[in-house]
């Protein structure tokens, strides 16, 4: 929990702000940086297991309440993206179809004592781009 108080000479506001533990993130576009809505984003346990999944929102934003333990991502987009698992590692498809080992990406470790949410971004190339840089020109 965060409290805020700004003080603008006799007028105080306010604001209580809660982090929950877990991962949060953001999904934008590698070359535009402008957010990706729509996104699945997948959450694994440390032995490559499904966990669940969430959506990114309107903003390219996420958030995974989930509690202390080793965690790998993946996503599952649309055909203008490729998918990837978590931190840049090309899936062809998505991990969910069982098409690449998501235990070969970054693992983030949520400790147990740690209250606060751990943040990623996750910056997805083009469908278009994977084929330039597969020589496919």
């Amino acid at each position: 929990m965060v409290w805020l108080t700004l003080t603008n000479n006799s007028r105080n506001l306010s604001i209580f702000i809660t982090l929950n533990q877990g991962i949060n993130g953001y999904v934008t576009d590698i070359n535009t940086g402008l957010p990706l809505d729509n996104i699945i984003i997948d959450y694994w346990n440390e032995r490559g297991f499904i966990l669940g999944s969430t959506v990114t929102s309107f903003n390219g934003g996420f958030s995974l309440p989930i509690v202390f333990g080793d965690y790998y991502l993946s996503t599952d987009t649309n055909n203008a993206y490729t998918n990837e698992i978590y931190n840049d590692i090309n899936c062809a498809n998505a991990a969910i179809l069982g098409s690449c080992d998501v235990t070969q990406g970054e693992i983030i470790s949520l400790p147990q004592n740690n209250l606060l949410p751990i943040f990623v971004d996750i910056k997805l190339h083009t469908t278009a781009d994977q084929i330039f840089t597969n020589s496919f020109e």
